[in-house]
């Protein structure tokens, strides 16, 4: 039934997503539960699948597991070949939930001003990619990986409203993205082209292949921030939080801005022209208010400097 479910799913995902569902499925459930007839399972039996993920500190290892067991019920369900789902069941089970933790470490919004200055500073070492592309992932708060990989082909600056339009075969929904430009992410771009002798890649890295995501975590600890403070990835969650509880802005504009997209083709294309307009004035406002706390950041060291 598991495989039956991945191989209906291949074709919607990437080929790094097909292959990491295939490894947990491989290394972790089939030894466990693989030979089971799927109606007579239960929480327990699911327990015993994850709970030796989780015990060993594999926590989002072990949630992402959960989820893809939850998905396989969900078809068989579907089939009328189960009728209970133990793995959506078991969010409930104090036994799981002891061992969920923070996957993506995100920093509260009042810490971006502190960071984006240490970023930003002028008399800090050399201007390096690892840098720039921080700042470009926290502008736009696109994944880490549509940053480090950006190439210049996917901007299109010479217009009105300038886009980063990221490729489907990029995406996890494989879909177009398209991300809205702020002014200061514009001009961001202009001062990475200054820097930047690739015509290719904006970061290129190692044989042209862009940076890694491990260069953007050692990048963040250069600057006093490790990787129990925050993730690259976490700047998604900070927007999410700051722009929902903001209160001046639809929830269904903050979802497409992070590319969690609806399911249903029709409705997600009405969608991405509905929110686009919308898209682009929050992306400015996060932008500016970004800019606002760093100035408060600068403001408040000089006082207690004084």
């Amino acid at each position: 039934m598991a495989s039956e479910w991945a191989s209906n799913k291949e074709p919607s995902i990437t080929k790094d997503t097909y292959r990491r569902r295939n490894l947990l499925l491989q290394n972790h459930v089939f030894p466990v539960i693989g030979r089971r007839q799927i109606s007579e399972l239960r929480v327990n039996d699911v327990l015993k699948v994850l709970k030796p993920i989780s015990e060993r500190g594999s926590t989002y290892q072990a949630k992402r597991c959960r989820e893809i067991l939850q998905q396989i019920f969900n078809y068989a369900r579907a089939l009328e070949l189960c009728e209970t789902n133990p793995a959506e069941a078991i969010r409930h089970v104090p036994a799981m939930r002891i061992h969920r933790s923070e996957h993506y470490r995100a920093l509260e919004f009042s810490q971006m001003g502190e960071l984006l200055k240490q970023l930003r500073d002028p008399e800090s070492n050399r201007l390096s990619y690892a840098r720039l592309a921080l700042q470009l992932l926290i502008l736009t708060v696109v994944r880490p990986g549509n940053v480090c990989t950006a190439r210049w082909e996917h901007f299109h600056l010479d217009c009105d409203q300038p886009t980063l339009v990221i490729p489907a075969k990029l995406m996890k929904k494989r879909r177009d993205h398209i991300v809205p430009l702020s002014s200061q992410t514009v001009q961001l771009i202009e001062t990475i082209c200054d820097y930047n002798c690739s015509r290719v890649m904006l970061f290129p890295g190692s044989k042209n292949k862009g940076l890694s995501d491990g260069t953007l975590k050692r990048q963040l600890a250069l600057v006093g921030y490790g990787h129990d403070q925050v993730h690259p990835h976490g700047f998604r969650s900070t927007f999410s939080t700051y722009a929902n509880e903001s209160g001046k802005w639809g929830r269904d504009a903050i979802e497409w801005v992070l590319a969690h997209v609806e399911t249903n083709e029709v409705r997600a294309s009405y969608n991405r022209a509905q929110y686009l307009d919308e898209r682009r004035r929050l992306l400015q406002w996060w932008a500016n208010r970004l800019d606002e706390a760093q100035a408060d950041s600068e403001a408040f060291k000089r006082t207690n400097l004084h």
